[in-house]
């Protein structure tokens, strides 16, 4: 078994001798297997445990034991203690999704702390198998049915070429001591259902099923590859970058065939659910602009005929404020001040990167700060006040634009420019004025 777990690290590009793994152990036989065979073959790295405080003096007991691997092996271990109930509470989740967001939350920690490059989990055959039949009843398509797989980010799955009878086998010939949970041989849980009930049923009905469901599933994972390889294809082809935006043609979408789940591919890699596609599919066929979508991370815009995508930014300082003219502004934006004698044969530049306000009426403070709903300003050359929200409507500016904008604002409160957009008719400059502030975008 040793010489198969190395030939399939090495088929799937799982991990390098050089790596350093942080191995998951639960103290149950497949963790304890994994972790010997890295062992043997010379890999390193550190034990992670979690004690998820479900099973009392049970859970305490394979906390107590996973450090006694750790002596063993001369491994260090990582110990996590968990409120399991109160976060599954919290979160309004199953005690199931609240086990396995702490565990891979606190795998994550400990990546970024201690720079493990791979988190090695001891999935086998048999729970590839039982995650399969989870995503059939759930109604999932080939993203969901084609199971585990050996890699995904730096998570790496070593065991899954074996089934459960291999690796009791192999405990056993090796002497290996683990320990037992309880917990598995309850039928609380749908995956214990389906370990315990449903497969066993389907191995004495059709006895090919035993190796005909890991040849589907294997035979699934392949199809998944060559459908990831055509929608890298096609993303290449459709998306449009400009800065943090991806922006994606709705002529585009509706051309494939068939869109519908072209969409959800295309964009299931920022987080998005083929029911969120669905419902962004309807919106786009229904010419909803400005309706937004939202996944764990990212933002979805439909604006007019474009699909634009932006990650998820984190809350910024509101107001930001300039003390005098003489002072470097680099926050929230580059902005540079210049002081200019008014001449004759002074000229503006005529762009929306530049403001020009009479020096000698202006006051300090001045304020940076984002625009908000019923902000009016006077635009340049005009007299009366005007909405910026209907500014943003005449010229066409989407909800993600508008979300990055920044106004100047004078000392009595007063919108002086819309930044990059529009300055105001306010302070402007005369024949009189004898200083001139000049801002400019850099």
């Amino acid at each position: 078994m040793k010489n198969t777990f190395q030939k399939y690290i090495t088929q799937n590009h799982l991990c390098l001798k050089e790596d350093n793994i942080l191995f998951a152990v639960s103290g149950g036989i497949d963790s304890v297997v994994m972790l010997h065979l890295f062992v043997e073959l010379g890999y390193h790295g550190a034990i992670a445990h979690c004690n998820f405080n479900l099973r009392g003096d049970e859970s305490d007991g394979d906390e107590e034991f996973v450090k006694q691997l750790g002596e063993k092996y001369n491994i260090p271990v990582h110990i996590k203690s968990c409120n399991t109930e109160d976060y599954a509470k919290s979160k309004k989740i199953s005690i199931e999704m609240a086990a396995r967001d702490l565990r891979y939350n606190y795998f994550k920690t400990l990546c970024q702390d201690f720079h493990y490059s791979k988190i090695a989990i001891a999935h086998n055959e048999n729970d590839d198998k039982e995650t399969f039949f989870i995503k059939l009843f759930r109604g999932s398509g080939l993203e969901g049915l084609k199971g585990i797989l050996p890699i995904r980010e730096n998570i790496i799955r070593p065991l899954l070429f074996a089934s459960r009878k291999q690796i009791e086998s192999f405990a056993q010939a090796n002497n290996l001591h683990f320990r037992e949970d309880s917990s598995n041989s309850s039928h609380d849980f749908v995956r214990n259902k389906i370990r315990h009930l449903l497969i066993p049923f389907l191995n004495e009905k059709f006895p090919e099923s035993k190796t005909s469901i890991s040849t589907s599933i294997s035979k699934l994972k392949e199809e998944n590859i060559l459908l990831n390889s055509a929608i890298h294809e096609k993303q290449i082809k459709i998306f449009q970058y400009s800065g943090n935006r991806i922006f994606l043609n709705i002529n585009d979408i509706i051309s494939l065939n068939p869109p519908v789940i072209w969409l959800f591919y295309l964009l299931k890699d920022f987080g998005f659910h083929r029911s969120d596609t669905d419902a962004v599919y309807k919106s786009m066929l229904a010419n909803n602009s400005g309706k937004t979508f939202y996944s764990s991370d990212y933002k979805l815009l439909i604006d007019r005929k474009k699909i634009i995508i932006q990650k998820k930014k984190k809350k910024k300082k509101t107001i930001y404020t300039i003390t005098d003219f003489k002072e470097l502004i680099t926050k929230p934006i580059s902005i540079k001040m210049e002081l200019i004698h008014n001449t004759k044969s002074f000229s503006f530049d005529k762009t929306y990167q530049t403001a020009y306000f009479d020096a000698g009426l202006l006051k300090f403070p001045l304020f940076i700060r984002h625009w908000k709903k019923g902000d009016r300003f006077i635009p340049f050359g005009m007299q009366g006040s005007k909405l910026i929200s209907d500014f943003f409507i005449d010229e066409k500016v989407n909800q993600f634009l508008k979300e990055d904008i920044w106004i100047l604002e004078s000392e009595k409160k007063e919108i002086l420019w819309i930044i990059g957009y529009r300055a105001s008719n306010l302070y402007k400059v005369s024949d009189k004025t004898q200083t001139i502030l000049k801002f400019s975008t850099e």
